[in-house]
């Protein structure tokens, strides 16, 4: 698969460009004693991993929601958000012209989108911007994930997120999955945000992060080589954070370089 960053007319930016933010988290480190043994400071990689979340953790108190900009062509512009919408996620697969239609719950058609029969590039009527989990219309990336009520909210519908709205496709028309939101995070690549990096390791925000297990808001990550885009920066880290704060994300989702 050719990668995305070889398409010149486009400009992409991922959630994995690191972007920065105002808003930052009150590190553990600053908050130890001058009296506290050196090892006590010890890097993340030189401690044995966790089995639970550390219950001495201080709450998570500011780490703003954002809508980063995912994709972006001359006429179109995907956003993702760190707001939550419905029960989880549903991610729709789109064959050789195979049509996503999307209506507004009144069954007025609202959008629709198109995979050409020449295998190279989608036809859509959606706005010029748009807000979802993941929307990139690129025969070579091919992203449809929507914030969604569970399937069985509706017997003939997927209630999908679009543009922060309830809008519906029907099941007929499509291949979808469907994931719980733990599912779908254990299924991404992650990466940290300045307000939510592991203790002791300011390194952390530039890597890429495997989820390994999760329980309640926290989850236990580490670090994946095999996802780092450059290697000489990968540094074997792992531990917990805090993966949302109520109904809004407090990692990026990240995809694999």
């Amino acid at each position: 698969m050719n990668s995305i960053y070889s398409k010149p007319a486009v400009k992409i930016f991922l959630v994995a460009a690191g972007l920065t933010f105002t808003a930052a988290c009150t590190s553990q480190e600053s908050q130890e004693t001058a009296s506290q043994a050196p090892q006590e400071a010890a890097s993340t990689q030189d401690q044995p991993a966790a089995t639970s979340p550390p219950t001495t953790s201080k709450p998570m108190t500011s780490c703003a929601a954002t809508e980063p900009l995912l994709y972006q062509t001359d006429t179109f512009s995907s956003f993702t958000e760190d707001k939550m919408r419905g029960a989880g996620v549903v991610s729709i697969q789109l064959d050789l012209n195979d049509r996503l239609d999307i209506y507004y719950l009144d069954d007025a058609p609202y959008t629709n989108l198109v995979y050409n029969e020449d295998n190279t590039f989608y036809t859509t009527d959606l706005p010029r911007k748009v807000v979802a989990r993941g929307l990139v219309p690129e025969a070579d990336v091919a992203q449809f994930d929507f914030d969604a009520e569970a399937p069985s909210t509706d017997p003939e519908y997927l209630i999908i997120y679009l543009n922060k709205e309830k809008r519906k496709v029907a099941k007929a028309d499509v291949k979808y999955t469907f994931s719980t939101w733990e599912k779908y995070l254990k299924n991404q690549n992650i990466r940290l945000k300045d307000c939510n990096l592991l203790p002791h390791a300011p390194q952390s925000k530039n890597q890429v992060f495997e989820v390994t297990a999760i329980k309640n808001d926290s989850i236990q990550i580490k670090s994946s080589k095999d996802c780092q885009g450059d290697l000489a920066d990968y540094e074997p880290l792992e531990g917990w954070v805090q993966w949302k704060k109520a109904d809004v994300l407090t990692v990026e989702f990240a995809p694999c370089s």
